[in-house]
């Protein structure tokens, strides 16, 4: 599993929808993990179909090889609730390095604007597409944690527009973090049950990692995370991506600080793709 899914990385980490999936010693996906239905591209053909099962004590499933087809995908991304408020269905999120490093593009989508996406466009750079889930709230919100061992940070980051809002472009009502500041609003997270609750999903993730790396024959462990989350008009937390994930030796003690060699990525540019700047506005 770990040739074919290596751990580490920085921009987005698909690999990490494997082990999420991937059973532990009592043949669980990872606990308290929800992941929306997400598709992983590889060589530009998709490969790996991830869900959460309708059947809370089922975990994240995988669908079979047979039902990757386009026709599945676009009948299931866009089948939105009745109550939604907004036209957004999916997002491609992809990494490529640059002249000026690592940029993951992020582009949302509609339902034609899907379909056009899944029959006439190119799947580059081994990205991955994403079921949109409606935010708790009038505006969407994602949070990202910084997790290690020792330390836990959270930031919410809010789009200043009501996302149902159609006098203003999709494009500008859904962007939060590849977005330009001005157009969301950043947050540390005073709410002490939700970050609680966070923490705990970091650290259960962190938990079944280690213990698949240990079925490899590994002696590794994650040692920081940084990931992207959503919390639904339900309240329920999803977890979206990993922008950052570093493992390390058994042998060495557990960091303190985020400050060791091979430190997670902070700073890796969060952007949208050239077409879709023109419907944000001036930066």
């Amino acid at each position: 599993m770990g040739g074919h899914f290596p751990l580490e990385g920085d921009g987005c980490v698909p690999a990490l929808f494997h082990y999420m999936w991937n059973k532990n010693s009592r043949k669980k996906s990872c606990p308290m993990v929800k992941l929306p239905d997400t598709v992983v591209y590889k060589y530009r053909q998709p490969a790996y179909w991830y869900f959460t099962s309708k059947d809370p004590s089922a975990g994240i499933k995988m669908k079979n090889k047979c039902n990757l087809g386009n026709v599945k995908v676009e009948e299931t991304f866009c089948n939105k609730a009745a109550s939604s408020t907004n036209e957004a269905v999916a997002y491609y999120i992809s990494s490529e390095q640059t002249p000026n490093g690592l940029e993951t593009r992020i582009q949302h989508f509609d339902a034609p604007a899907l379909r056009d996406f899944l029959y006439n466009h190119e799947k580059e750079n081994n990205g991955f597409l994403q079921r949109f889930v409606d935010s708790k709230g009038t505006s969407n919100t994602l949070h990202r944690a910084i997790w290690s061992p020792s330390v836990f940070h959270v930031e919410r980051r809010t789009n200043l527009l009501d996302i149902a809002d159609k006098k203003f472009s999709m494009h500008q009502r859904v962007v939060t973090f590849e977005g330009e500041e001005h157009l969301s609003d950043t947050r540390a997270i005073t709410d002490t049950t939700l970050g609680c609750q966070l923490q705990r999903v970091c650290e259960h993730m962190a938990d079944h990692c280690t213990y698949l790396l240990r079925q490899q024959g590994l002696n590794s462990r994650v040692s920081r995370m940084v990931l992207h989350f959503k919390v639904d008009d339900h309240g329920r937390v999803w977890l979206l991506w990993c922008s950052s994930i570093r493992t390390s030796s058994e042998d060495i003690l557990p960091s303190l600080t985020l400050s060791l060699p091979s430190p997670v990525d902070l700073h890796t540019t969060l952007t949208v793709p050239e077409s879709i700047k023109r419907f944000l506005g001036p930066g």
